[in-house]
């Protein structure tokens, strides 16, 4: 007499992929559902069921008007990037991006679970000096403990001072700052490298390095 292998066991999976999706082994490229017979710790039947969903189409389109690159796709996450390097652009997280400089740039666009990116497009600053039109500014102490001060040659209106990690995220950002003195805390951020970015009227300055200790 057969006696039934118990206890039988299954469990359902339910995701999204971008090129490829890999499970026990086996890697699948298409949607759509699957099953997968295993054995569970007691030697039994287990089935796994996997709902394997695309990745949706984006448009990864970037429009350049004048100066200025944006993103087609809007409601996203972004960063725009450098090429051929792929660094990213410190403070670059907007659909728009009005690059401090000539050059050739590309945007990444995150959707969940994939990150898809746009081909390089130029940008040519024409009749722009750059190093008179950038803002001047300096940041000190560096290494710091808790507090550093930018100083700004000139008075700053409405600007935005953005504070990027070594990978590229944002930690800080002050937005509406004027003068040409300010104060940023770093007491919340882990020591290590940090990169400066101050956007003002159009206009920008150097990426700037403070070390907090």
């Amino acid at each position: 007499k057969m006696i039934p292998c118990t206890p039988s066991t299954g469990d359902t999976i339910k995701t999204g992929f971008c090129a490829s999706y890999t499970l026990n082994g086996i890697t699948y490229t298409k949607a759509g559902i699957y099953t997968q017979m295993l054995s569970n710790s007691e030697g039994c039947d287990s089935v796994v069921t996997l709902q394997l969903t695309s990745a949706p189409i984006i448009d990864m389109t970037v429009i350049k008007t004048a100066d200025t690159l944006k993103a087609a796709t809007a409601g996203k996450t972004y960063q725009w990037v450098e090429c051929p390097s792929m660094d990213f652009v410190p403070g670059a997280t907007g659909q728009s991006f009005a690059p401090a400089k000539s050059g050739s740039y590309a945007v990444i666009v995150y959707v969940h679970p994939c990150r898809y990116t746009s081909a390089c497009t130029n940008v040519t600053r024409l009749g722009i000096d750059e190093a008179e039109t950038s803002i001047k500014a300096v940041v000190y102490p560096s290494p710091a403990k808790d507090i550093v001060t930018v100083s700004t040659k000139e008075n700053l209106k409405q600007a935005s001072l953005s504070i990027m990690n070594l990978h590229g995220q944002l930690v800080l950002s002050e937005e509406n700052v004027s003068g040409n003195r300010i104060e940023l805390d770093l007491s919340g951020q882990a020591s290590g490298v940090y990169f400066l970015k101050i956007v003002s009227e159009g206009r920008a300055s150097e990426v700037m390095k403070i070390i907090k200790e």
